[in-house]
């Protein structure tokens, strides 16, 4: 299929999943009267995320199988419900088609098209980043992708990982994984390729929705719009994310956003908020949830944040406070429903033990890594957090209250994140890092919301109006050309010689066979995991090898299977320094049959050393070299030979 004609596809496949649900549930229960298609885009597609996890747990409750039809479902009834809500409309044929010729004969708003060509070019630049890739790229794909194909081969939520890891659990959150088995179904794409087309249409959305707010920020159309190219073409996240995997993050953050727009709406507005506005809330607080549980804290930190400055704000009439905040309870125990059924199968896994060990102030340091806020540059940018602690000062001038709103969520975000720091349990349960990539979301309102007013004073006269058309045109050039070229080599583990590598194995290897991959340590050298292509060796191939998803940390394995297997595994090989007889007696005593070599030999890892050199292999008479495709090799033990020869 060519780019353009796959890029069509995937802009249908957005639109039918990802907006028309959100956007029809904004319609009928949400406060949108006032609120213009731009706003209603922005506020959609959080609105629909949290819509697919959700089906899984009904499905799961009904005792009901999860098949295409039901996960377009959504998009269906979404569709169908605006067309109801809009059936006055239609049915005046006359009437209706005036109103669309006078629609087209008159010339758009300038903010409007501006709009437009931003998103294009967002959404067009993260599609051409991912051309070319074999597969998401770095350790979390791994299991992301395992659990897509999970969820569509079980046909709903499971607990087995076989045949692709020995896990017997499955708590993770999967609002990320669900919403990308729908998009496999409406592509007609497999799960690898679902991923990576559906986690860079979530990289643009998680752009998008900051519309919302920085038009409230910045009181103006332009300043929404200033919001979402300052995020979408300068900024380093979310676009970076692409090469971590950190998808279920990134899903995270297309709700967290439009989240607050609602917190703000909520405690701000006149009206007191109707029934709808409240269980909106509900399903924004649920989507946060199932999309990521340590961004759910978060989450609960701006909703602390923005129910404390309302406190201040009304505190000449507490009554109305009151009366809101009540309001807001019954949104979060409407949350808890919602999530209830899911809440017995977490308790199944190890999260509970690893939060109960946080709990303790005394582990509070040694859990910490404040240390990454050295790094801030690097994962925010320099001139971009330069530029967005400028933005704070003016705002803290001219936008007092807002400004203030988001300095209070991050504050309170920054504790609860380092605890220890007040005295307080819970250091670890969120890392400093999860905090330090969503940064750009107050600094792009922020930054945004000065560069919109800028660019409406000078639209209101020809020249100016000229100049902002220039600027608009530069940026869009440099955002175009800075998010197209986001992916980074060295975080891409699978290659396309890795691919033929992995259909020669399917075709000619015993479906027992036991392979043994390239691995390095990580986490303060506690756990071996995948260094190239071999991790993702069980997905292709459906053969076993040693390391583990890095979710197993979280989920139980089969009884008598000790976790820390691999990493022995992995250190005791790296010993052998490539001895033939010691590397012989491992392998027999594992009964390993296979040893793959990806592409990239193990160095898809910071500070990486190749665990299994080629030379170890070339010249050692117990491994017959099967096939190579490029630097991809398959190896083969010779468990006769070294039997015979070497003396246990």
């Amino acid at each position: 299929m060519s780019f353009a004609l796959s890029l069509f596809r995937d802009m249908a496949a957005a639109g039918f999943l990802y907006v028309l649900p959100g956007w029809a549930l904004l319609r009928a229960f949400g406060p949108a009267a006032g609120l213009d298609w731009k706003m209603k885009a922005g506020l959609a597609p959080a609105l629909s995320l949290p819509v697919y996890p959700l089906l899984y747990l009904a499905a799961k409750l009904a005792q009901v199988p999860v098949t295409g039809p039901l996960l377009l479902l959504p998009g269906a009834l979404g569709a169908a419900g605006l067309v109801w809500m809009n059936r006055g409309f239609l049915a005046d044929g006359t009437k209706s088609r005036g109103k669309i010729l006078s629609a087209l004969r008159t010339r758009p708003a300038s903010d409007s098209v501006y709009f437009i060509v931003l998103l294009a070019v967002v959404f067009i630049s993260r599609m051409i980043a991912v051309r070319g890739l074999a597969a998401p790229s770095w350790g979390d794909s791994v299991h992301h992708t395992m659990i897509v194909r999970l969820l569509i081969e079980n046909q709903g939520l499971f607990s087995s990982w076989a045949p692709y890891a020995p896990m017997t659990t499955f708590t993770y959150h999967f609002g990320f994984h669900s919403a990308v088995a729908a998009w496999s179904f409406a592509a007609g794409v497999p799960a690898i390729q679902a991923v990576l087309a559906a986690g860079q249409v979530l990289n643009a959305l998680a752009v998008l929705v900051l519309y919302p707010v920085g038009v409230r920020l910045g009181r103006s159309a332009w300043a929404g719009i200033g919001t979402v190219a300052v995020a979408g073409l300068f900024s380093v996240m979310p676009g970076f994310s692409v090469n971590w995997g950190r998808y279920t993050q990134l899903s995270s953050l297309v709700v967290i956003p439009v989240l607050i727009w609602f917190l703000d709406v909520f405690w701000r507005d006149p009206r007191r908020p109707k029934a709808g506005t409240v269980g909106l809330l509900s399903l924004l607080l649920a989507g946060v949830f199932m999309a990521h549980y340590r961004v759910a804290v978060i989450s609960l930190s701006a909703v602390a944040a923005w129910t404390l400055r309302a406190l201040w704000e009304r505190r000449k009439s507490l009554g109305e406070w009151w009366f809101r905040l009540l309001r807001l309870i019954f949104a979060g125990l409407g949350a808890v429903v919602l999530i209830s059924p899911w809440i017995p199968v977490i308790m199944g896994g190890w999260t509970p033990r690893r939060v109960g060990v946080t709990m303790r102030v005394d582990v509070g340091p040694r859990l910490s890594d404040i240390g990454l806020w050295k790094m801030i540059g690097y994962y925010i940018g320099r001139p971009f957090w330069i530029a967005g602690a400028a933005s704070l000062g003016v705002a803290l001038v001219r936008n007092r209250k807002t400004a203030a709103d988001l300095v209070l969520w991050i504050g309170l975000a920054f504790a609860a994140t380092n605890p220890y720091l007040l005295r307080l349990p819970g250091t670890g349960i969120i890392s400093n890092f999860v905090l330090i990539a969503m940064l750009y979301v107050p600094i792009a309102w922020l930054a945004g919301s000065a560069v919109g007013e800028a660019a409406a004073r000078l639209n209101r006269k020809t020249a100016g109006r000229l100049a902002v058309a220039a600027v608009f045109a530069a940026a869009l050039v440099f955002g175009f050309d800075r998010q197209s070229r986001m992916v980074d080599p060295f975080f891409t583990m699978v290659e396309r010689n890795d691919v033929a590598a992995f259909r020669w194995i399917r075709r000619n290897t015993p479906r027992k066979a036991r392979f043994m991959t390239n691995a390095t340590m990580a986490f303060n050298d506690t756990m071996a995991v995948g260094s190239d292509a071999g991790w993702w060796l069980p997905y292709f191939t459906r053969r076993w090898i040693p390391f583990l998803p890095l979710q197993f940390s979280a989920e139980q394995l089969p009884e008598g299977q000790d976790p820390r297997a691999s990493t022995y595994l992995a250190r005791e090989i790296l010993a052998t320094e490539g001895d033939p007889a010691k590397l012989a007696r491992i392998f027999l005593r594992e009964k390993l049959d296979y040893v793959f070599l990806g592409e990239k030999r193990g160095l898809a890892a910071h500070e990486a050393v190749e665990l299994l050199p080629e030379s170890w292999f070339r010249y050692n008479p117990y491994f017959i070299e099967e096939a190579r495709f490029g630097a991809a090799m398959i190896w083969r033990f010779d468990a006769k030979a070294a039997s015979a020869n070497i003396a246990e």
